[in-house]
């Protein structure tokens, strides 16, 4: 899966230029294309996209604010609509926008970086932080291939024996971090701040409507769901078996 990356000094680092190009390079062994990055004084911010997606430029806006957004449609609207409430402080309203993306934004004008991605997590996104570092990218391997903290977290290896995964957003490593699904994770030298947008709403009560009308909604919901996701006239496969008789 594509996805963005990037790194944040918290205090300002003459080796930005050196430590941009190997979190690129981590990136490619990966079997990422890096199809673009940029870097300034504390800050990087790069896009790896595999061989088959198109390209898409990082983009920087008047207002020095430069972002680096992935979506898999490649949507020029999601874009400007991410920006625009970025503009405006309005990012939770993202909880409206459709689809998987993950998003990168720096503002040079309160030198801080957020990272955002939408209400499922479906774009996944792993970082590093410590006292001097903030490290991101699609894929934990890139980020343990640089010179970083790769202490085991002893709490994760006790979840894995005894359920067989990770609980929560828990990685095996100390300072490495899954970035929650909905959520808004704002980093400067003075703030580190992760804050969810969005979550499930649970009806309680349910008197009003029979198992009938739910089911006639839940057949709309679905059958809108498939038409946001395929294109026109675009062929899809639907597996009737899992393949286990």
């Amino acid at each position: 899966m594509s996805g963005i990356f990037g790194y944040f000094a918290f205090e300002k680092d003459c080796f930005i230029a050196e430590k941009s190009r190997n979190l690129a390079n981590a990136i490619k062994n990966e079997g990422y294309t890096v199809t673009n990055y940029i870097y300034e004084n504390v800050f990087m911010l790069g896009r790896a996209e595999i061989q088959s997606s198109q390209q898409k430029q990082i983009t920087r806006s008047k207002s020095d604010i430069i972002a680096t957004i992935y979506d898999e449609k490649n949507d020029d609207n999601l874009e400007e609509s991410i920006l625009t409430l970025f503009r405006q402080g309005k990012l939770g309203l993202i909880k409206n926008l459709n689809g998987p993306f993950t998003a990168a934004i720096y503002d040079q004008s309160t030198d801080g970086l957020t990272l955002l991605n939408d209400r499922f997590g479906l774009s996944k996104l792993f970082y590093y932080i410590d006292d001097k570092h903030f490290v991101f990218s699609p894929k934990i391997k890139p980020l343990l291939a640089l010179e970083l903290d790769k202490s085991l977290r002893k709490d994760a290896l006790i979840d894995f024996f005894l359920f067989g995964y990770l609980t929560g957003q828990k990685t095996f490593f100390k300072n490495i971090y899954q970035l929650p699904p909905a959520s808004i994770l704002k980093i400067s030298k003075k703030e580190k701040h992760l804050k969810k947008y969005w979550s499930y709403d649970f009806i309680e009560k349910y008197d009003s409507n029979s198992k009938e009308n739910f089911e006639d909604e839940l057949n709309i919901l679905w059958i809108k769901a498939v038409e946001r996701r395929i294109k026109k006239n675009e062929r899809i496969i639907i597996p009737l078996s899992g393949g286990l008789v």
